[in-house]
């Protein structure tokens, strides 16, 4: 019997003959085995923009070469349409990945992937062909429709009832309950989200929709694990952009194009979503470390005295210097201290205010601060001051922030981190990391 290692390499071989292109695709994404963490496969987007398909061999052994190619072709088709950073935090889970297996699978009838398991979700008949994931969702909620799925991660297939519509927790504690292939269904109904201990997969129910007056049923099992999407640490901006580098190289590799119903996905491709908050709050999260081991909380994973759990409060030190000069607006100032405060609920962070000089030395921040602190200055700007100051005072920290319209000289770059956040105007720093600010 070949090894699993040699499954997946014939897989990938003779999909490089048969589909050069889904054989390119997957000739670029990294493999990594894990029998824990999943009970069948996944993609998401790591270090950056690194496509990772993470696999439990139990699954992928199970499979024929041809189910495995399927598999794989299912897999690289979330990837282009970027499932793995649109689900959003204010949709059901269940129904927005069914929605999204639906769009990758076609219809019964009319199948976008030969070889699939027979009890993959498909598309309703009443669908239409080019429907979006946003599309297919609001479909299914809009018509009521009953969702029964075989999950293979929720061991018992259990929840319990959450409230408003919202995402599943995918937590500390993955792993729980889960039995590489157990399936039952839950009892929920009424597409309701679960509460944060739920199953990060299905949402803690395999079972929704379908109230008084639905009618409409989609069944089926899952062969693949959406919950890993959540372990993505990139913004849409910047998974958009790594997918469109992937499909543009293997476009060029394979010598043909991609199948014909992902084009519209590919050509969204071209199309930039800035999301400047999520971009900022990342970069201070990669730079300072969004958390921290202490033994003041448990470990959820090894719950044993002499371990230490993860708080999310880093100890970081975050030196933010806020322009207070004129050029700055009442509505620009408001954004700035928006995002100071949700800073101090996770870092330390001292806040200082200058123009054309210091007009107030960096103090640390509280939160709720907003509503106490006067603001100073006014005059012009000079980016000078705030820089020299963090160099004679030796009180730069290990992220430095400069919130500003940049209406200023650059200074000389210094020997610390600063990154640039750049209200609503755009405008290019020599050099630090640049995030420009756009009003929402």
């Amino acid at each position: 019997m070949p090894s699993l290692a040699d499954m997946l390499m014939k897989a990938r071989c003779r999909l490089i003959t048969v589909e050069p292109w889904y054989g390119t695709m997957a000739s670029l994404i990294r493999w990594k085995k894990d029998s824990h963490n999943t009970p069948t496969m996944g993609v998401r987007m790591i270090n950056g923009g690194e496509i990772e398909c993470v696999f439990n061999p139990s699954f992928c052994e199970k499979l024929t070469v041809e189910g495995l190619m399927a598999v794989v072709k299912h897999e690289i088709e979330h990837v282009v349409r970027l499932h793995i950073t649109r689900s959003g935090s204010d949709r059901v889970p269940l129904t927005w990945n069914v929605a999204a297996d639906m769009v990758v699978n076609g219809k019964s009838r009319s199948p976008r992937i030969d070889d699939l398991p027979k009890d993959t979700v498909n598309m309703l008949d009443e669908m239409s062909d080019d429907i979006t994931t946003e599309e297919a969702y609001d479909w299914l909620a809009k018509n009521n429709v009953k969702i029964k799925i075989k999950c293979p991660m929720c061991g018992t297939g259990g929840g319990g009832q959450g409230g408003d519509d919202g995402d599943g927790d995918d937590g500390d504690d993955k792993d729980k309950g889960k039995n590489g292939g157990g399936q039952s269904q839950g009892q929920n109904q009424g597409g309701q989200s679960q509460d944060s201990g739920s199953c990060p997969m299905c949402g803690g129910s395999c079972e929704q929709g379908g109230g008084s007056g639905g009618g409409k049923v989609v069944e089926g099992s899952w062969i693949d694990d959406h919950s890993i999407w959540k372990s993505s640490t990139v913004s849409k901006d910047e998974a958009r952009q790594v997918v469109k580098d992937m499909v543009d190289q293997a476009t060029a590799k394979s010598c043909g194009n991609a199948p014909g119903h992902l084009e519209d996905a590919i050509k969204a491709l071209d199309k930039p979503v800035h999301n400047w908050k999520h971009e900022f709050r990342q970069i201070i999260g990669r730079k300072a470390g969004g958390k921290r081991k202490t033994f003041a909380r448990r470990s959820r994973r090894h719950n044993h005295f002499g371990v230490a759990g993860h708080s999310s409060h880093a100890s970081i030190p975050l030196c933010v210097w806020v322009d207070t000069s004129g050029s700055m607006s009442k509505k620009d100032l408001e954004m700035v201290f928006t995002e100071i405060e949700a800073m101090s609920q996770r870092f330390k962070v001292t806040v200082g205010q200058f123009d054309h000089g210091i007009q107030e030395e960096p103090r640390k921040y509280h939160r709720g601060d907003w509503k106490r602190i006067k603001i100073l200055g006014r005059g012009g700007t000079s980016f000078h001051e705030p820089i020299q100051w963090m160099i004679e005072n030796r009180r730069a920290g290990t992220v430095n922030i400069i919130l500003s319209d940049g209406y200023a000289p650059f200074p000389d770059e210094p020997p610390f981190f600063v990154m640039w956040a750049i209200v609503n105007k755009d405008v290019k720093p020599p050099w630090g990391k640049t995030v420009r600010i756009t009003k929402d």
